[in-house]
């Protein structure tokens, strides 16, 4: 049974089989002038590159773009 979205977004899952849970979510919105005919959108890390993908990594998930 997948986990309940709402225990999830509140409290967070065990999701590399460690006792502690792993923050599922964390909700960032940017608004900013554009007057240029194309966007360019990138992701980035400053973790340490030798770090362990089951102590500390993140993802992009659910990405929205509006335009006015």
């Amino acid at each position: 049974m997948p986990p309940n979205p709402k225990v999830c977004a509140r409290r967070g899952i065990d999701s590399c089989g460690h006792s502690y849970p792993d923050r599922l979510s964390v909700p960032v919105e940017i608004e900013l002038s554009h007057t240029g005919p194309a966007l360019l959108l990138s992701f980035g890390s400053t973790m340490p590159k030798k770090a362990n993908p089951c102590t500390a990594s993140w993802g992009i998930d659910d990405v929205s773009i509006y335009l006015h």
